[in-house]
């Protein structure tokens, strides 16, 4: 997020503030009015006035605030608005005696919100020194101001002065202090937000790239997770698995590869094997499978089991063509020791016969062939 995004959402909170200021001015207004100040109508109407500028005035400034482009300035102009109304409403209540110049105050701290340090201790001085030039012109009688009782000597207003003044600029000050520490907790909390956000897509991308199925489960054999591979696999989707205990899912796993899935201890980490699994589709299948003991970050003991497991039928397939071609191998290599050892006394035996053929040809058999005979 933007700091003018930011100061925008700040300056949407201080367009509320003035509005909820205005209704509070509205209902002094009223329980003064109520207990009998004697104000002329024209006093009365300046007062009212006043109170409808701060309403019309926060109305137009949210209207077009989607439309400004120098946010900073935009809230200067807000504060010296709201500077401008409560030093209205000072001078029409009495001056160093109106009830409303606590609003000071307030102006000095949604300027430390708003602004920086120094913005904020510039909004609070000059909402001092405007409250003393209100505090002068009526002492000096330079505007008309509604006044109870006799005025007070100039020593004593300068004392209220000093005293209002040092109090909003302290009051901004410290506000300015402690919106700065807010601000940089809360850019500390989104960035962790972010970091956080970015390792949780990480991971989810990650599972979800995984060419092997995988799903966890906790200390009761419940589905916790369950990846993409894993529903392509099994056929199930992942809505109607999760909480579902894994035997309904893959049956026996529980007794194959966790001899005792409902307390497993933590040195049993890893159990790998193979399973049959038939599916929705009837089709036997091969899973080659892999458990892993999930560590509890908290206790530090066994939460659960990761199970990782892959369609290994085609290996399955290859292993048993691979077992076959060994058996017809190896006959086939008896076959020829066999053969060998028959064809070695077949090639005497038809030695000889050539060698009697050939005694035969004469009248009389030479003792050879007689001996072969």
């Amino acid at each position: 997020m933007s700091s003018d995004s930011g100061l925008e959402k700040r300056l949407l909170v201080l367009m509320g503030a003035r509005l909820a200021l205005s209704l509070v001015s509205l209902g002094i207004a009223v329980a003064l009015e109520a207990a009998g100040w004697s104000y002329s109508p024209s006093e009365w109407r300046g007062f009212y006035g006043t109170v409808i500028f701060a309403f019309v005035a926060t109305i137009g400034y949210g209207l077009i605030l989607r439309r400004v482009r120098r946010v900073k300035r935009f809230v200067v102009l807000n504060i010296a608005t709201d500077i401008a109304i409560v030093s209205a409403l000072v001078h029409l209540s009495g001056g160093s005696d109106s009830p409303f110049a606590f609003l000071y105050v307030v102006i000095g701290v949604y300027g430390a919100i708003l602004l920086e340090r120094k913005g904020a201790l510039a909004c609070a001085v000059a909402g001092a020194l405007v409250y003393g030039g209100v505090i002068l012109a009526g002492q000096q009688e330079l505007l008309p101001q509604h006044v109870i009782g006799p005025r007070d000597p100039a020593p004593v207003l300068l004392s209220l002065w000093v005293v209002n003044a040092a109090g909003v600029v302290l009051v901004a000050w410290l506000a300015s202090l402690l919106s700065a520490e807010l601000r940089r907790a809360g850019e500390a909390l989104e960035q962790r937000t972010s970091d956080l956000s970015r390792l949780q897509t990480l991971h989810e991308r990650t599972v979800e790239s995984l060419k092997s199925g995988l799903l966890t489960v906790d200390l009761d054999g419940r589905i916790t997770s369950f990846n993409s591979e894993a529903e392509r696999i099994t056929s199930q989707d992942r809505a109607s698995v999760l909480g579902t205990d894994v035997e309904a899912i893959l049956p026996g796993l529980r007794d194959q590869l966790v001899a005792d899935f409902d307390g497993a201890a933590v040195g049993s980490s890893s159990t790998r094997g193979r399973m049959a699994y038939r599916g929705k589709d009837d089709i036997l299948r091969y899973l080659g499978i892999g458990t892993y003991v999930l560590q509890d970050g908290e206790v530090g003991g066994a939460g659960g089991h990761v199970v990782i497991f892959q369609d290994v039928t085609d290996v399955v397939e290859m292993e048993a063509n691979l077992r076959q071609s060994e058996r017809l191998a190896a006959i086939g290599e008896l076959s020829a020791s066999i053969a060998h050892e028959i064809r070695n006394p077949l090639a005497a035996i038809s030695g000889s016969i050539e060698m009697l053929q050939r005694g035969r040809t004469g009248s009389t058999e030479s003792a050879d062939s007689e001996h072969l005979m």
